[in-house]
This record gives structure tokens, C-alpha cells and sequence, in this order.
């Protein structure tokens, strides 16, 4: 899943930082390189930030940055090299992982959905198959599982899209 995030995060951009091997921290729920924190924490004990939409507009700003940089790392350690050493030989094998997780994603998601309807105890909570199926929904026509398989062909072709034309 790593590899997964970070190649999705990475083929949305074209001008990528070159994912520097910072000591990374979590802040308000968000991954940012410690630098920032400290930053921000000395920002905040020189009351430079007048309001909380100041505050939080100067945190979005980093986070996406921070995010793309934190994203590109990620892709160097999970792969062992970076965006800039991507041949030719590379974009297939890169292409096909990822395609490979988004199935398996989808696998997991419609293996987790069906369990709903085979699990004995999960049955004997509703009167009817017909109740189970008002209230649980039909795992065939599961709109959550349509919306993800949609998300994820786009994600497949953007991220082919990307690699191919490096």
C-alpha cells in the first residue's frame, strides 16, 4: 500500500522535489518534515499567526508540498531508486505493480462486503435475507464498490499515463 500511495500522490505532478530523506512527523493528523513542526512551533511561540485560518492556511500550504516530497521518498525506498532513475526497462514493472494492488484492493473490498452475507453470526442479526439485503445493501450492485472500481481505472490510467511519458 505504500508503494500504492506513493505512486498515486507522484503521478499527479510534473515538477516533483527530489524527496529528501527528512525526518518526517506527524501534525494535526497531516505527515510533514520535522523542520516544518519546528517552524511552526516557533511561529506559534512568537505569536506570529494572528488567527486560527491564518494558522491553518500556512499548514495547508506546507502539507501538500510536504506531502508530494514525503510521497516521492516513500517511492525511492519501496522501489530503490528515485523518479529521476526510471528507464525504460523500470515503467512497465512500476505500472503493472500498481496495477496489480488496485485489483487486490478491489478484491479485499468486495471479499470484506461478501463476508457481510456468508458470516453465520452476521445472518442471525436480521429476520430474512430480504432485511439483511434493506439493510446491508446488495453486494452485487454495491455502489461503494462501483464508485472505488471507478476511482481506481482512473488512477490505473493516470499513473500509466504519467510513467509512460517520462
Amino acid at each position: 500500500m505504500i508503494f500504492y500511495y506513493s505512486v498515486n500522490i507522484v503521478s499527479e505532478f510534473r515538477n516533483l522535489p527530489d524527496g529528501k530523506d527528512f525526518q518526517w512527523t506527524n501534525l494535526a493528523g497531516k505527515i510533514y518534515p520535522r523542520h516544518i513542526v519546528e517552524e511552526t512551533k516557533e511561529k506559534i511561540r512568537k505569536k506570529s499567526f494572528f488567527s486560527w485560518e491564518e494558522f491553518s492556511s500556512s499548514l495547508d500550504r506546507e502539507s501538500r508540498e510536504a506531502e508530494l516530497s514525503y510521497a516521492v521518498f516513500l517511492f525511492k525506498k519501496e522501489t530503490g531508486i528515485g523518479l529521476s532513475g526510471i528507464g525504460e526497462k523500470e515503467k512497465p514493472a512500476i505500472i503493472k505493480r500498481f496495477t496489480d494492488i488496485s485489483e487486490e484492493v478491489i478484491e479485499k473490498v468486495k471479499e470484506s462486503r461478501s463476508k457481510d452475507f456468508l458470516s453465520e453470526i452476521r445472518k442471525k442479526l436480521y429476520t430474512s435475507e430480504d432485511q439483511m439485503r434493506d439493510i446491508l445493501g446488495d453486494p452485487e450492485k454495491d455502489p461503494v464498490l462501483f464508485q472505488l472500481a471507478e476511482e481506481i481505472e482512473k488512477n490505473k490510467k493516470k499513473v500509466a499515463d504519467y510513467f509512460e511519458s517520462l
